[in-house]
């Protein structure tokens, strides 16, 4: 195919037919008159040409300053970053920092101290109240009972899911415990005279008012 295309320009390939074309050397003129808007685009490829190589020839010099200004910006930074390590200004921040550093650690360690110590005498005023009396008496019993709850005891409230220790802390030991089974369990009525409302009941034995009345 090669030799086929360099004689048919070169004239020395005569016209002969080839997959059904007619093959014969046609003259420039003849190809642009036959062609002119494959001329024309060719004509443009060629004026444009130049001009695309030029531009890529800028931008890929402007890409190569960009990247030289970078690397002097990163190399004149670390000289100047390692000058500013041995200067007096910087050991003089080192210093002065550290100082800081120590100075805030120690406020905060104090702040703490206050804190702990407001904490403590919070407690201490808890502890000596009503509600504080009702808390040590739960806790010595094992049981587990909420702050809350025992400032709510205190104020007088009685509510079903009430702890019954709460109620013993508060009254004093039940005048009468009785205890009932219909087929589903112990059932427990503790029941305190001179008070409103007298007797709770606790249905499932979780020490936990279920009901009262």
């Amino acid at each position: 195919m090669k030799n086929f295309i360099k004689n048919y320009w070169s004239g020395k390939l005569k016209p002969m037919i080839v997959n059904g074309f007619l093959y014969t050397k046609p003259k420039v003129k003849h190809f642009i008159s036959i062609h002119p808007i494959w001329s024309i685009i060719i004509i443009l490829i060629v004026i444009s040409l130049p001009f695309t190589c030029y531009d890529n020839y800028q931008n890929n010099k402007q890409l190569q300053i960009q990247k030289a200004e970078r690397e002097l910006f990163v190399q004149d930074s670390l000289i100047k970053n390692a000058a500013y390590m041995k200067s007096d200004e910087y050991k003089q921040k080192l210093k002065t920092d550290s100082i800081n550093l120590i100075a805030e650690k120690k406020k905060q360690k104090q702040e703490a101290l206050v804190l702990e110590k407001l904490r403590k005498k919070e407690e201490q005023k808890f502890l000596n109240s009503k509600a504080g009396k009702y808390y040590k008496f739960c806790k010595s019993k094992g049981i587990n009972v909420s702050k809350e709850d025992c400032e709510y005891a205190a104020a007088g409230n009685v509510w079903v899911g009430m702890n019954i220790w709460l109620l013993v802390a508060r009254r004093g030991n039940p005048n009468s415990v009785n205890t009932s089974n219909y087929g589903n369990g112990n059932r427990y009525q503790y029941c305190w005279h001179d008070y409103n409302p007298g007797c709770f009941y606790d249905d499932d034995n979780d020490n936990l008012v279920d009901s009262y009345n």
